[in-house]
């Protein structure tokens, strides 16, 4: 097990991690890695998963990993079609494979390739800037709001925000201290609701980043101990073949 983790590690990874072939816990995340994403993972048989999370690698992942951490990075473009053939996502046990590339700056649309990803139980790419309609169906039906919130150019099932060419009918723009509330009958300026919504939105944001954060952490938790009960067993079998030698 290797935890190099929120650190403030810069520049290339080592290559002798290459030579680490027993090695079954990789974290590298919240550090300013340079490097490309490392192929050689492929390499280690006995790895099961690696967090990539906040480096600054300049390619994406490769068909080696249980779960993927990319989140709180920076990086751009598109979500790339070939990422729904990461067959390597199936990891230790079916129900924590996870995808996660929450707060880059990802645009254009979902790609409807992730819908071959049918074994996932996490997939979250909120707060980047990515549009158009969700992918429906499979396990996509699956994930909450919280898995979307932050792209204003999504739409479709679980957002409210409805697909296609029909719009919500528009209320004509009023002027400020003219407008009356039939329900109430009285009288009303913008300038002291508009207030009101900014606040609002701030604490949406803040409350939705923190559930995200949490839910990322109790996934982290429970790896480290699926890890760490795996490898007391294998030291317990190991003890038992050499005292039967």
């Amino acid at each position: 097990m290797i935890d190099l983790s929120h650190n403030e590690f810069q520049g290339l990874l080592p290559p002798s991690l290459e030579s680490c072939l027993m090695l079954q816990f990789l974290n590298l995340g919240n550090n300013q890695f340079r490097d490309s994403f490392p192929s050689w993972l492929e390499n280690l048989p006995d790895l099961y998963k690696s967090t990539y999370a906040a480096s600054k690698s300049t390619s994406w992942i490769q068909d080696v990993l249980a779960a993927i951490d990319l989140a709180n990075n920076m990086f751009k473009g598109e979500i790339p079609e070939s990422i729904g053939s990461l067959q390597g996502l199936h990891g230790i046990y079916r129900t924590f494979e996870s995808l996660d590339l929450s707060g880059n700056e990802l645009s254009a649309e979902i790609p409807h390739q992730l819908m071959q990803l049918t074994f996932l139980a996490f997939f979250i790419v909120s707060y980047n800037h990515l549009t158009g309609p969700i992918p429906q169906g499979n396990l996509f039906g699956t994930f909450g709001t919280s898995s979307y919130i932050g792209n204003l150019g999504l739409c479709g099932n679980p957002l409210q925000v409805k697909c296609g060419n029909s719009e919500s009918p528009r209320v004509p723009p009023a002027s400020f201290g003219e407008n009356k509330n039939p329900l109430f009958g009285f009288e009303y300026d913008w300038i002291t609701i508009l207030p009101g919504y900014g606040c609002g939105l701030v604490v949406g944001l803040v409350v939705g980043n923190i559930v995200i954060t949490e839910r990322r952490y109790w996934f982290t938790k429970i790896l480290y101990r699926i890890m760490e009960r795996k490898m007391r067993r294998r030291r317990r079998r190991r003890t038992r073949r050499g005292s039967r030698v």
